[in-house]
């Protein structure tokens, strides 16, 4: 989560955003991990949150809070017949000022 990034607890290997793009929409994935400065998160918190927006100052909508185990899928993904799908395989809660907390996710796009 964030709360880690800012506290200097990550390594190059931990991302805190992901950009999807190749749609009508750029899609962000963000682990909304409740604690630290994130503490007081009010909606879906220790969730993967996917949420899109159609342009760098266009308004951005939520599409999707995932847990581990959960899937979300995008059909014709940036027209091509195909699907985006996202699942979060995992969440790990690290260890205090050593280790991040991890949200593993795995994106791909299935014929």
């Amino acid at each position: 989560g964030i709360d880690d990034y800012v506290n200097g607890v990550h390594t190059e290997a931990h991302t805190t955003v992901v950009r999807i793009w190749g749609g009508s929409e750029d899609l962000y994935l963000m682990y909304n991990k409740e604690k630290g400065i994130n503490s007081d998160t009010k909606e879906f918190p220790d969730t993967v949150n996917i949420v899109s927006q159609s342009g760098r100052t266009a308004q951005s909508w939520t599409r999707a809070q995932l847990s581990a185990g959960q899937t979300y899928t995008s059909s014709n993904y940036g027209g091509t017949g195909q699907s985006l799908v996202i699942t979060v395989c995992e969440m790990t809660d690290g260890t205090p000022g050593i280790t991040p907390d991890v949200a593993r996710t795995l994106v791909y796009v299935e014929n």
